[in-house]
């Protein structure tokens, strides 16, 4: 991990200068400012850490890695400490699963499970990991979500399965894979429609949480001065406005796919079966148009 000591120029220079000052002062001043001193570096640090594993993530494949991020102390099994749930990625992305385990053995698959669909997905099509965990260090592994195998996008988790003790596989919390992101969503997406609004995406069965942000991807030849994006759990539902105001283009051509990222947030959205999003041109709103459904579940789900 590359440390970047210009991320800590000015609260440690601060820090420095308030030493000077406080020669003039008392021990316990001095003492202070030293442990002060100390927990800027430590909280630079774990910052450092979740910029640098994330999405995109370029480092060593596996690892032992020990942050202040995360306690991955383990008493059996494995438990996965990233991705934490309510995270969205896209198909293609690299991320870094950190985990944590005491199962002693000959390395661990590292597996995709989507939540609507009776299968799983091998993130790597070999064993990896250490072979004598601790049950203390945390660990890290680069997985890739392949285009060709998430093109449509699928909710679901992360699994870490020791290969001689599956009953004691980790799981993360839920999340979310979307579609490949191209520059231009036109490219992935036929949004041409005339005298109204068609909506692309969501496209019907996808799978989010309350306080997820998704990108509404539609199409429209309506003039005006933007779209109203609602949510509604039913047809008969008056629904909800997503955002405070209206947005999107004032003169759409009917022909360019147009993104809106809008957040399910838990002031607006409950828990449901299913729902949809309705987009709604401000002046006519008879010409707006659904989405597909889409299911809905718990933030902590």
């Amino acid at each position: 991990m590359m440390f970047d000591r210009r991320t800590h120029t000015s609260s440690s220079l601060r820090l420095v200068l308030s030493f000077a000052e406080a020669r003039r002062g008392s021990k316990h001043t001095i003492a202070a400012l030293a442990v002060s001193f100390l927990l800027a570096g430590c909280t630079d640090y774990a910052q450092e850490f979740k910029d640098e594993y994330g999405p995109g993530a370029k480092d060593k494949e596996s690892d032992q890695i020990s942050v202040g991020d995360y306690d991955c102390l383990v008493n059996e099994g494995v438990r996965i400490f990233y991705p934490e749930g309510g995270d969205g990625f896209y198909a293609g992305d690299t991320i870094t699963v950190v985990y944590g385990s005491s199962v002693q053995g000959s390395g661990y698959r590292f597996v995709f499970e989507p939540l609507d669909e009776n299968f799983e997905v091998d993130l790597l099509g070999a064993s990896a990991g250490p072979e004598k965990p601790d049950g203390r260090s945390c660990y890290m592994q680069k997985v890739v979500f392949e285009q060709d195998i998430f093109f449509e996008g699928s909710a679901g988790v992360i699994k870490v399965v020791p290969n001689e003790e599956r009953d004691l596989a980790g799981y993360s919390r839920t999340f979310m894979v979307y579609p490949p992101k191209p520059a231009d969503a036109s490219e992935q997406y036929d949004c041409s429609v005339t005298d109204g609004v068609k909506v692309v995406y969501p496209a019907g069965g996808e799978t989010f949480k309350v306080g997820q942000t998704i990108r509404v991807v539609y199409g429209s030849d309506v003039q005006g001065s933007g779209y109203r994006f609602v949510f509604k759990k039913s047809e008969d539902d008056m629904g909800l406005d997503l955002l405070e105001e209206s947005a999107g283009p004032e003169g759409p051509d009917g022909k360019t796919c147009y993104v809106q990222e809008v957040v399910l947030s838990a002031d607006l959205v409950e828990e449901t079966l299913t729902g949809f999003i309705r987009v709604v041109p401000y002046e006519y709103a008879k010409k707006g148009a659904n989405s597909g459904e889409f299911f809905v579940f718990p933030s902590d789900f």
